[in-house]
């Protein structure tokens, strides 16, 4: 098909961007068309005044995501890692739960310290080895089942769940009851164990700009919110920014699922998972690892904190600490009582060192994921719609996560040029 008309895809996130770069890199024209003034989607970093870096809600890069491997450059990203593990706020000192694996130095410290008894140790450790190598494993033998259900066929103790698995994983998945679907869990379970966590040195929003970067400057328009895909028994006609049309005869939709759904009411509902991510600026360091702390308390407001410059100390100006904190689920509370009670949190876990806590920023994000309950991946479309020349991808074709956006993005431009669009 002679390239007349460049591939229209609306939403610059990172699906859009990945199916972008695909399709840029066998030689197809693309337009994003992004309705904000920046690309990225929840993937951004903000630069405040004072030189802090500030991403849209805590958010990591796991390296052994199969799309990091193969789409991003990540040499180029600057990435700073986290320990593997975390601490557990309650006692003084911290409890240590970490991979003992990636951290044999730290042995006797972690034994004293650990949250896990012997026969959580043994279970781990057990997962850790039937989830090694390239292939499925145990990924594939509980679909249904859920990631609590896989704890308990595990013989993972209640207190270990309680202390570490509902924070940790609720951090990952904003959802602390361990409903999310087993293999899911098994997943990022895998991706912890066979990579690393990392930060890029000048914040994720990163991510999106080395993709956008292989891009012509052309290729992504900005404040262009599409209202309206214009569409015909036949085909794709094109898409609707205001009053404007722009001809098309290829779509893809890369929007989250909730703007996608105003243009395409037929998509399936989910449910969204929200949460309210805090920043901190500190003259002292509230602490030394390079690891998150976990709140095991479910009466608490923080689900877990990062003091992100024990990482990537370009997050904030020399000699200031930055931390960031999060809530899970849609913080119904003002902003100002938000901020008290957290650094009150943060007082009680580190003394004297967290009252000169500054606040920085507030972000509130009522539709970071949406729920991966038993059941839900009978809901997915495929990235075909039933009209011609218009694709789908966002990330509720795989998983809530940069995995799944990225993974989404890719097999959508490649479905598109298979189709010879």
């Amino acid at each position: 098909m002679e390239d007349t008309q460049p591939v229209i895809i609306i939403g610059a996130g990172l699906a859009g961007l990945a199916a972008a770069v695909t399709l840029h890199e066998k030689g197809r024209r693309v337009l994003l068309l992004e309705a904000s003034d920046g690309i990225g989607g929840r993937v951004r970093t903000d630069h405040s005044e004072d030189g802090f870096l500030l991403d849209r809600g805590f958010q990591v890069l796991f390296t052994s995501y199969p799309t990091a491997q193969d789409l991003l450059d990540l040499p180029r990203l600057n990435l700073h890692y986290f320990g593997s593990g975390a601490l557990v706020a309650g006692s003084q000192p911290m409890e240590l739960a970490i991979d003992p694996f990636a951290h044999p130095d730290r042995i006797g410290d972690f034994l004293r310290r650990s949250p896990f008894d012997l026969y959580d140790i043994a279970a781990l450790a057990r997962l850790k080895v039937g989830l090694a190598g390239p292939g499925p494993h145990l990924l594939t033998h509980a679909v249904e089942r859920t990631a609590s259900e896989e704890l308990t066929a595990l013989g993972v103790s209640e207190r270990a769940r309680d202390r570490f698995f509902r924070p940790f994983f609720g951090g990952i998945f904003l959802d602390r009851s361990l409903q999310v679907r087993a293999p899911w869990f098994l997943f990022v379970f895998k991706m912890l164990s066979d990579g690393r966590t990392a930060v890029p040195a000048t914040g994720m929003g990163a991510i999106p700009n080395e993709l956008a970067q292989r891009l012509p400057l052309s290729a992504i328009r900005l404040h262009a919110p599409v209202t309206r895909i214009e569409r015909s028994s036949t085909g794709v006609q094109g898409v609707w920014i205001g009053d404007e049309c722009v001809t098309a005869s290829t779509v893809i939709v890369a929007a989250d699922l909730w703007r996608a759904r105003e243009l395409l009411p037929e998509l399936p509902v989910v449910h969204p998972l929200g949460c309210t991510t805090m920043y901190f600026a500190s003259d002292t360091s509230l602490y030394d690892e390079p690891l998150i702390v976990l709140n095991p308390d479910q009466h608490g407001l923080i689900n877990e904190a990062a003091q992100l410059t024990n990482v990537a100390p370009e997050y904030a100006p020399p000699g200031q600490h930055l931390i960031s904190c999060t809530a899970l689920g849609q913080n119904q509370h003002d902003d100002e009582t938000v901020i008290k009670v957290a650094k009150d949190e943060l007082v009680s876990w580190f003394g004297a060192r967290a009252k000169g806590l500054r606040p920085l920023r507030l972000y509130r994000l009522p539709h970071a994921q949406f729920a991966q309950t038993p059941g839900w991946r009978s809901l997915r479309p495929s990235a075909r719609s039933a009209t011609p020349g218009l694709y789908l991808a966002g990330e509720y074709l795989q998983s809530s996560s940069i995995n799944g956006a990225l993974y989404a993005g890719i097999a959508a431009g490649r479905v598109v040029l298979a189709d010879g669009r």
